[in-house]
């Protein structure tokens, strides 16, 4: 191995607050949920999780996180004590008073 790493293609950005984050979106079943619960009208929202970066694989992370084909990432809350699915990593969210919501 050479060291050499290709950029991440995963869609990321700096909060306000200077974190790294990758964006990933709520799956559907959550999302809805996440819309009623607040109130939030439009079948084409999408909701925004920014999943801290170098969080994949943390035991404290309480969403399961993957890629879809697209490139964009998926994440959806686990409940106490279940495990991510073949193909998912843990990942840690992203709070604070930075963020919306």
């Amino acid at each position: 191995m050479c060291g050499y790493r290709p950029q991440c293609p995963c869609p990321r950005r700096v909060c306000t607050c200077g974190a790294l984050i990758a964006v990933t979106y709520l799956e559907d079943k959550q999302a809805a949920a996440f819309k009623e619960q607040h109130h939030i009208t439009g079948p084409d929202i999408a909701i925004e999780v920014p999943v801290m970066q170098g969080s994949a694989g943390d035991p404290a992370g309480r969403l399961a996180v993957w890629k879809q084909r697209d490139g964009k990432l998926r994440c959806r809350e686990l409940a106490d004590g279940e495990d991510v699915a073949e193909g998912q990593w843990r990942g840690v969210e992203h709070t604070g008073p930075c963020q919306e919501l």
